[in-house]
């Protein structure tokens, strides 16, 4: 079973723990009580993903579908400020994340920038708080090292009381583009109330991983076989010019004459022609 550490970010208020809450328990409490640092999850689910078959046709390819198990640890930070060295420290061998706003409160959606670039900064490979550099490692096109950035979905909350319609479709459109702008994935209009779009979210960051990481199990076949196959080409290459030499040794003809015996020495044979001999 595929363990996936999710990080659950956002400002103070926006529904972290209740979303979590609603995805491993289908429950909710309208009682406030805050994070007290961080707090954490777990829950086993089955995703399906689309692969690839061997076989393919002409001008195409044959998809199927397949399934993987999965266990979510989701990570409750706290939002406060007040936290956020202890917090940090946490985001290490992440392997997504989901930044939660709260569509009531503009301020939530604007700090929404901010939560991306922590992420970034604190569980991307490569950073200090980053994971494990055979994990995540990628390379840039110009072979420097680059960092690898989580995949990061956008959970909306509170949609259960927002009641302008037109106020939803400029949220909406504002986290269109902000998503763009900032490399996030996707994102959710959710209500950890009512359970609108919560385990959708969450099964779509599980996905996300799965198929990452079937990607980064091809990517390590390919790369072992290119290996392999330069290594053969040594290899040929090395026996090609051994055997190029003694070649050439077998066709030297020594002509310093032999003081002792005042002749000049033999051609070289061949192993062949000195076992007849």
């Amino acid at each position: 079973m595929m363990l996936c550490k999710v990080l659950v970010v956002g400002n103070a208020k926006c529904g972290k723990t209740s979303l979590i809450r609603r995805f491993s328990k289908d429950s909710f409490d309208s009682n406030y009580d805050t994070t007290v640092g961080v707090d954490f999850v777990r829950k086993d689910l089955e995703v399906s993903f689309p692969e690839q078959g061997r076989g393919g046709k002409a001008g195409g390819c044959e998809c199927s579908s397949s399934a993987a198990n999965v266990r979510m640890q989701l990570w409750d930070i706290a939002g406060q400020d007040r936290f956020a060295k202890l917090t940090r420290a946490y985001f290490r061998r992440a392997k997504a994340a989901a930044i939660v706003c709260d569509l009531t409160r503009k301020g939530t959606f604007e700090a929404v920038r901010q939560w991306k670039h922590e992420i970034d900064t604190w569980a991307g490979s490569g950073s200090e708080g980053g994971g494990a550099a055979g994990d995540n490692s990628a390379f840039a096109e110009d072979g420097r090292r680059d960092r690898r950035k989580l995949p990061v979905v956008l959970f909306a909350n509170k949609s259960d009381l927002l009641e302008d319609t037109t106020a939803s479709f400029l949220a909406g459109a504002r986290m269109e583009s902000v998503c763009r702008e900032l490399g996030i994935v996707a994102w959710f209009v959710t209500s950890a109330k009512d359970g609108v779009n919560v385990e959708q979210g969450f099964r779509h960051l599980a996905t996300l991983q799965e198929l990452r990481r079937q990607c980064l199990r091809i990517n390590a076949q390919i790369i072992g076989a290119q290996h392999d196959e330069r290594m053969r080409s040594a290899r040929e290459l090395h026996c090609m010019r051994l055997e190029e030499q003694e070649q050439r040794l077998v066709e030297v003809e020594w002509d310093a004459p032999d003081l002792h015996k005042g002749r000049k020495r033999p051609k070289r044979l061949l192993p062949e022609e000195e076992l007849a001999s």
